[in-house]
């Protein structure tokens, strides 16, 4: 049998670091919106190598979008994973207390 054991202390410090990271996410999401203050498209003039600047930001604005909401799916996973093993940690304990109690009596 291995000797696992699950520390409620760094879970919760763990869940705590991620839940820190996603608000920050969020507030840079927010910014990015359309109208906001990252979410303007920048004058790029009517020459040539504007149009081509335009394109590059464009695909550059559409990719870092992409990926924030890839990093925060990733981060609400894992805040959910930390809470699920916290809760089965807790069953889990629970139900070696009474198991053990049984045997004792």
């Amino acid at each position: 049998m291995s000797d696992r054991s699950v520390d409620p202390d760094a879970l919760a410090e763990f869940r705590e670091v991620a839940q820190g990271r996603l608000a920050h996410l969020e507030t840079l999401i927010e910014r990015l919106r359309h109208g906001n203050v990252l979410g303007v498209e920048p004058g790029f003039g009517l020459l040539d190598s504007g149009q081509t600047a335009r394109e590059t930001y464009r695909e550059f604005h559409r990719q870092t979008w992409s990926n924030l909401q890839d990093l925060r799916a990733d981060l609400a996973g894992i805040i959910a994973t930390v809470d699920g093993v916290a809760e089965r940690a807790v069953e889990t304990d629970a139900d070696s207390a009474a198991h053990l109690s049984r045997r004792e009596a």
